[in-house]
């Protein structure tokens, strides 16, 4: 199990975060949770903002990838592009492509990408269906906290060995299941206080693939397989700003992101109120409310 390193936060995941986690299939991820780049957009200013150590996830990917300039990259569930924004700069003789399910944020990345003049390929399509690339396309694939989403997971890694040449590396980024486990800590106790339904009380998705169990499905596909860790911390000095990253960014630790009749505003209103007298009270005690990312990436050769 990963640690934190800090016995108070080693032994409050233990007693708060479940065994069971949250997945959703690939129509609801296309049309409802990722249909606009919103979430994305909420957490990528909220880590730049209030990151406060901890290395910038942009250096570590590039260490991780170790580009040289004319290589053929593949970003798996590239989101609006950040990353891929990143990596197109430093690839001025190589072969740009992102992919992923939802047109949404397709539709994002491309006009941040064509903003830059950066020339990118944008296909739509599921990351277990690699069939329209053939065997030893690729010098690198990067899937940046995206695989837990993907249905046939097994069969995806197994299509990035096939299209990846000789030498290639994939890099595959996610977190700790215990990640995050102060807010987390603070969710299930807001759920309690609004007699939530126990359907709720679940960890990420990202439990599909982990910190904790990305080696051993990486190494069925690949001989060689490193964790490169990479520790984060969040502060919040005042509610907002962490409220915003919770309800909008993390989709209230993905309570919200099933459609349920009995789940309306009224109730995720009560709920984030909750969340704001628990946030509001850590912040009166400690001065600030620190979030703690377990965080890292395999690189996979």
């Amino acid at each position: 199990m990963t640690s934190f390193g800090d016995t108070h936060l080693d032994h409050l995941a233990e007693s708060v975060i479940p065994s069971e986690h949250f997945e959703f299939d690939p129509e609801l991820l296309r049309d409802s949770i990722f249909s606009t780049d919103r979430m994305l957009v909420v957490k990528q200013r909220i880590f730049e903002q209030y990151r406060v150590s901890g290395t910038p996830l942009a250096d570590h990917l590039l260490s991780c990838l170790q580009l040289e300039g004319d290589e053929a990259l593949l970003d798996l569930g590239c989101g609006n592009g950040v990353q891929l924004e990143m990596v197109g700069r430093l690839l001025p003789n190589g072969r740009i492509v992102g992919q992923d399910i939802a047109r949404g944020v397709l539709d994002a990345a491309h006009a941040r990408l064509a903003g830059l003049g950066l020339d990118c390929e944008l296909i739509e399509s599921s990351a277990d269906n690699l069939t329209m690339f053939a065997t030893d396309s690729f010098d690198r694939v990067m899937a940046n906290y995206m695989l837990h989403y993907v249905p046939y997971l097994s069969r995806c890694i197994a299509d990035v060995r096939r299209i990846l040449r000789p030498g290639g590396r994939f890099v595959v980024t996610t977190n700790s299941t215990r990640s995050m486990v102060e807010m987390y800590d603070l969710h299930f106790e807001a759920l309690r206080r609004v007699g939530a339904p126990d359907q709720l009380f679940k960890a990420s998705p990202k439990g599909r693939i982990s910190l904790e169990n990305g080696e051993g499905l990486l190494s069925a596909h690949f001989e060689r397989v490193e964790l490169r860790r990479r520790p984060d911390v969040l502060e919040f000095e005042t509610v907002d700003p962490f409220l915003e990253f919770y309800a909008v960014g993390h989709n209230y630790c993905s309570a919200a992101s099933r459609p349920d009749p009995l789940l309306d505003e009224a109730f995720f209103a009560r709920l984030l109120g909750e969340m704001r007298s628990l946030a509001e009270e850590t912040i009166s005690t400690v001065g600030k409310l620190t979030i703690t990312k377990l965080t890292g990436s395999f690189v996979c050769r």
